[in-house]
């Protein structure tokens, strides 16, 4: 019982600073002791990553967004009249573009602008972008704009790629929404699942003339999100989202075999 209260004491002393061990802003000391707690506490490592991630997708808004400018004025004023010292401009705009998100006035979420995703992907393989660019669309972006509850409407023909995604989806992760979709002149089968932290993307795209993934590469990265890919005869199959790359690419692994036992009985 005792060491249980030790390693709970130890785990709130971890994420008490652990902002501070982000922004480096702790002791040589500190940071050392930190570090090794990390190393061997999953649970602290696992918040340590979701605080990461979003701090990267803050990071995105803040560089991306038009952030009205009687927002950040507003901000401003609250600031000074609450007694806090004076905000540096980066952590002031991130307040301000947080703020915006949050209420939807982000023009550039709106569906059909394919600036965002564009500026995103443009290091990404271009076969690799066909299934990042429908999880951005559709997972994220319109989502942004459009909250919907789960639905479920899949053609008859992919029906059975529910059950499976299922299946080998991490557990914590719920279903939002299996569907049939399009992102600019193509359909996908896309569906989505989240543990309010991170979004998973289960993405299946018929070849269009030329497309391969023989002799390139199988994963990618843009900022946050993962990329992890792998083709039929006749499909472009991915999995994207902001896990880590190495979970990104087990779920596909994952997925492989029964997918591909699904996709052949389609194909034959």
């Amino acid at each position: 019982m005792t060491s249980t209260r030790t390693d709970e004491r130890a785990c709130q002393l971890a994420l008490a600073k652990l902002d501070s061990y982000m922004d480096r802003e702790l002791t040589d000391e500190s940071r050392l002791e930190l570090t090794e707690h990390l190393a061997h506490c999953n649970n602290c490592a696992q918040e340590a990553e979701h605080r990461r991630n979003s701090r990267r997708r803050l990071s995105i808004a803040v560089r991306t967004v038009p952030v009205p400018a009687q927002l950040k004025e507003r901000i401003r004023k609250q600031v000074k009249a609450a007694g806090q010292p004076r905000l540096p401009y980066f952590h002031m705009m991130a307040v301000a573009a947080t703020v915006a998100v949050c209420f939807g006035a982000i023009a550039m979420y709106r569906p059909g602008d394919d600036s965002y995703i564009g500026s995103l992907s443009k290091s990404v393989p271009p076969i690799l972008r066909v299934g990042l660019g429908d999880h951005l669309h559709c997972a994220v972006l319109r989502r942004h704009v459009t909250p919907k509850p789960t639905a479920v409407n899949l053609p008859v023909k992919y029906a059975g790629l529910l059950a499976i995604a299922t299946k080998e989806v991490p557990s914590g992760y719920g279903l939002i929404s299996a569907h049939e979709c399009r992102y600019q002149t193509r359909k996908y089968v896309h569906l989505t699942f989240s543990n309010a932290r991170e979004l998973i993307s289960l993405v299946v795209a018929r070849k269009q003339d030329g497309e391969t993934l023989t002799g390139l590469p199988h994963t990618a990265s843009a900022e946050q999100f993962q990329v992890a890919a792998f083709e039929t005869r006749d499909y472009l199959i991915y999995t994207v989202s902001d896990m880590s790359e190495r979970r990104n690419r087990e779920l596909l692994t994952a997925l492989r075999l029964p997918l591909e036992l699904f996709f052949n009985r389609s194909e034959s």
